[in-house]
């Protein structure tokens, strides 16, 4: 009798290693945690986001992270970085803040051809030839979306937005001065989440490129941007 139950608890106790042994193997192989993320669009969104981020990443999916980088008009951002900057929410009537990122910039006649073919379908603007020395050009952007309160209208992909030399104010030309204006360009579209796409246009003297690129509202969170 002792015989038996001697040999039943020898295996009672192997079993029980044998399943130790298991549990061990899966936690150090990740199996059975899963792993931790520095930072996700919908902390970026509600603030908790640092916006010292010294990071970028593509964003060509709303399930990649998206890490920010402050800026300011003496320090703004290159292309594909991310900043930050306010958006009006017709949800909840106030400014949200969303990653935003200037993608590329168009010169040339693929921007006059841009403007011309939104303007010509446009009730609200009618299109113009630029001044003497200047041109069109067009600054690409991309909104993340993800977090951001929207009714069942859906939100679209505009953005306040301003151009103006490096020092945040007019442009010297010469012996003269002048500023530019920019036009919104959207698809007219509403979105819920993910990332989409906007274009700005405006006025810019040929080869000239000592100039910045403010997104956002005025006393709320902007973005500045360069080519």
């Amino acid at each position: 009798m002792k015989k038996i139950i001697s040999a039943v608890l020898f295996v009672f106790v192997l079993l029980s290693l044998t399943a130790c042994a298991d549990n061990s193997k899966n936690n150090s192989d990740g199996g059975s945690e899963e792993p931790t993320t520095e930072s996700s669009v919908s902390e970026i969104v509600s603030g908790t986001q640092s916006e010292n981020s010294d990071d970028t990443s593509s964003a060509e999916s709303s399930e990649e992270q998206i890490r920010t980088i402050s800026s300011s008009l003496s320090s703004p951002l290159g292309l594909n970085s991310w900043g930050i900057v306010a958006k009006y929410n017709t949800k909840e009537h106030n400014y949200i803040n969303v990653p935003i990122r200037i993608t590329a910039v168009e010169h040339g006649q693929k921007a006059t051809d841009i403007v011309k073919k939104f303007m010509s379908e446009s009730s609200s603007y009618n299109y113009t030839e630029p001044g003497q020395d200047a041109e069109w050009v067009v600054a690409e952007y991309e909104i993340s979306l993800d977090g951001f309160p929207v009714d069942e209208g859906g939100a679209d992909s505009s953005i306040t937005s301003s151009v103006t030399a490096e020092n945040g104010g007019y442009f010297e030309y010469g012996d003269k001065k002048w500023s530019t204006t920019t036009v919104n360009i959207t698809d007219g579209q509403y979105y819920f989440e993910g990332t989409v796409k906007g274009q700005i246009a405006y006025q810019m003297l040929k080869n000239r490129t000592d100039y910045v690129i403010t997104l956002g509202e005025y006393d709320e969170t902007q973005a500045f941007f360069k080519e």
